[in-house]
């Protein structure tokens, strides 16, 4: 009896969690594009001479690819890890009250580490967006020439030019 309460409780509370990580998420991706949307309108001319429109697309499309699919299946694995860590952490604490120099400390460091790579991630997420131009333009250019790039048999050529552009890409998204 009470098994089956507690399955049942179980399965509420999964689906009510995941039913405010979607709303939480939603919002989030609305929001994110209507300030970009609000911000690109908003730019001075200069900013479109410097930056063509394929890359604000796949800037646009990136963000937003982000934020529908990679965060909301990400956000409770993050959740149950942190609160997860967090409650070892006390039960740590309340067991041996000497853990908590080990924990500062480590909580320091892990701040330490944060601080001085998120440079690093700003640059590699940058350096993603630029490569990923060069993708964009080549195969828009060979849709555009298909019956040119057929007619003088350089498929393997311009096949060979967007593999060497994607292979360039994957290296700056695995880094």
């Amino acid at each position: 009896m009470w098994f089956g309460l507690l399955i049942l409780f179980y399965m509420i509370s999964s689906v009510l969690r995941q039913v405010c990580i979607s709303y939480v998420v939603l919002g989030s991706s609305t929001n994110m594009h209507n300030k970009m949307a609000e911000r690109v309108l908003r730019a001075k001319i200069i900013f479109f001479d410097s930056n063509p429109i394929g890359r604000i697309l796949t800037h646009f499309s990136k963000d937003m690819v982000s934020i529908d699919f990679v965060i909301s299946m990400l956000t409770p694995v993050i959740a149950y890890g942190f609160f997860r860590a967090l409650s070892v952490a006390v039960s740590l604490c309340i067991v041996n009250p000497y853990m908590v120099i080990p924990l500062v400390l480590s909580g320091i460091y892990m701040y330490y580490i944060l601080n001085n790579c998120q440079c690093a991630l700003v640059e590699s997420q940058r350096l993603d967006g630029i490569v990923r131009g060069p993708i964009h333009d080549k195969f828009s250019m060979q849709i555009i020439g298909l019956v040119t790039i057929r007619a003088y048999r350089r498929l393997e050529y311009f096949n060979m030019k967007y593999m060497i552009e994607n292979e360039k890409s994957a290296n700056v998204t695995f880094t």
